[in-house]
């Protein structure tokens, strides 16, 4: 999951990064102190969904964040960081399309 820079959800990341095993009201330590909890809730089930963190508590209160962390290839890791920006380029309607050709190019099938 490609996180932009100077964003909530790239804070709440970083966060949990460097913190693992920390609870949803520490992470709100880092926003101001009016910020709503329920969004930054929200901002944590996105991560959760993008595979970015996992929760490895309990439902709430008891919950647990810890950054997912996956070893790949440099190599692959390359390929897949061009594709993601050439896909920025792609008009939406045709990026599956676009990706397939790529990786058609690039592996030569």
């Amino acid at each position: 999951m490609k996180l932009i820079r100077n964003t909530a959800t790239h804070r709440i990341y970083e966060y949990i990064y460097t913190h693992p095993g920390c609870t949803r009201r520490e992470i709100l330590t880092v926003f101001p102190p009016d910020t709503n909890p329920r969004k930054v809730g929200i901002l944590l089930a996105n991560l959760q969904k993008g595979q970015a963190i996992v929760n490895k508590g309990g439902a709430t209160s008891a919950a647990r964040w810890y950054p997912i962390e996956t070893q790949v290839n440099a190599y692959h890791l390359h390929i897949a960081t061009e594709l993601m920006d050439e896909l920025g380029n792609a008009h939406p309607a045709i990026r599956d399309v676009y990706l397939a050709r790529r990786l058609q190019e690039i592996f030569g099938e």
